[in-house]
């Protein structure tokens, strides 16, 4: 080969391996750097979650690595901001995705969006093993106020033949760590949650801003159990086990209801279970102390489940505006068929309620059964209300739990006609006897 062939070929060699690889690179920068590589990740960010993305700045700080800056999620119907995150770096390994959030904000009121959203990019996930590093979330308000704080301590994501599971550790603001496992069995479309705060008091006013409803139970109300939910695309099932502590009666059925109880109460719940939506079985405990309750609601708890009174039914009339001071309530309840039955635990099977001297307030009546319809309990909460409407209302929540019967017609308390001076207590809700007639 002449002198001038072996200078062209060096030439062609140098174009080859040195130059070439550099003007890919450039090339690369270039396309990454570009709005139609922007809109590559917005169009797969938008089918993984189902949301619309943006950021303020999007780059590749090494090799398997993307990293955005002021990362935003946007309801794809109305555009309003759903969350947020300051700075999040998405590394991929063998297989293994690696994220790194710095800084996250959730919008409390677009819970369901969300929650919607990660369902979504939970299934469609690419990666087999997805593992996100410790962060700090903070929980805003319609004002844009930060109403809680939690702080994801671990979470991991991975596949089990045709189910996908993770596993979640996160921490309230100064509570303490709680564990949530998710399962999504792909061929079901059924999405399983467990919770358990393993045997730790977990402060309800942390979940507020997701559970709006949560707020009638009082400031101070904790919850330690486990709770288990299978969600489908129509409804959901779920199973309770556990304790509800601190629970503030005055702002649970004074504000939420139309009888009269205060108090601080304690729920027991030995088992719960909801069926599409609705409480079908439950047993366990109640117990408050310390309260007043309304002569009215001892007038209809005495009528609808066999307790006697210590009133005569001219003065539960007379006096059915008013409140009785009590120092113990205590009864157990059970719930299966579609029916309730309530028993004193003060003096077992006997007393549910005295006042602040011992005496009773109510005395179980001797029946064989006696449960009784969930629309009686329905409209004893809401006495005004044909139990229909209660169930049905937004409004009357405590009520809308409950599968009442749908033939159950009752007739509403009125009170515009005295009751005979002679005659003994009575309520329209309790079940004629001999003796009435």
């Amino acid at each position: 080969m002449n002198e001038t062939n072996r200078r062209r070929l060096c030439r062609v060699l140098f174009l080859l391996v040195a130059i070439s690889p550099c003007c890919a690179v450039v090339a690369v920068a270039v396309w990454r750097n570009s709005a139609q590589s922007e809109a590559l990740w917005q169009a797969s960010l938008r089918q993984t979650m189902g949301v619309d993305v943006d950021w303020d700045r999007l780059s590749y700080p090494a090799p398997g690595q993307v990293r955005w800056e002021g990362l935003r999620f946007h309801d794809g119907d109305s555009g309003e901001l759903l969350a947020q995150i300051d700075d999040c770096t998405l590394t991929e390994r063998g297989g293994r995705l690696h994220i790194a959030p710095v800084d996250v904000t959730v919008v409390a009121e677009h819970a369901e969006a969300i929650v919607r959203a990660l369902r979504s990019s939970f299934a469609s996930a690419a990666s087999s093993v997805v593992e996100f590093e410790p962060c700090e979330v903070n929980v805003i308000g319609a004002n844009e106020q930060v109403v809680a704080q939690w702080s994801l301590t671990r979470a991991e994501v991975w596949n089990v033949e045709s189910a996908r599971k993770a596993l979640i550790r996160c921490r309230p603001a100064d509570g303490a760590e709680i564990a949530l496992h998710v399962e999504l069995d792909q061929e079901k479309h059924a999405l399983r949650v467990s919770f358990d705060t393993e045997d730790r008091e977990v402060p309800l006013a942390t979940l507020n801003a997701f559970f709006p409803r949560l707020r009638s139970l009082g400031a101070a109300t904790t919850f330690r159990g486990m709770v288990q939910l299978a969600q489908r695309a129509d409804s959901w099932d779920a199973g309770v086990r556990g304790t509800v502590d601190q629970i503030d009666l005055e702002s649970l059925v004074n504000r939420h209801t139309k009888q009269c109880l205060t108090g601080v109460g304690a729920l027991e719940i030995e088992s719960a279970l909801f069926k599409n939506g609705k409480l079908v079985a439950a047993q366990g405990k109640f117990g408050a102390t310390d309260g007043e309750i309304g002569v009215a609601l001892l007038s209809d708890v005495s009528g609808g489940f066999y307790f006697e009174g210590v009133m005569s039914r001219l003065e539960y009339y007379e006096r059915r505006a008013e409140t009785e001071d009590y120092g113990q309530l205590l009864l157990s309840y059970e719930l299966r068929d579609g029916k309730l039955e309530l028993n004193g635990l003060v003096e077992p099977g006997q007393v549910p309620i005295v006042d602040e001297l011992g005496d009773p307030l109510l005395r179980a009546l001797v029946k064989p059964d006696r449960r009784r319809s969930l629309a009686i309990a329905v409209q004893l909460l809401y006495p005004t209300a044909d139990p229909k409407f209660a169930a049905a209302s937004e409004s009357l929540w405590l009520a809308s739990w409950v599968p009442v019967p749908v033939a159950t017609q009752l007739s509403a308390w009125t009170s515009s006609q005295p009751p005979p001076a002679d005659s003994a207590a009575k309520n329209v809700l309790r079940e004629p006897t001999a003796r009435d007639r």
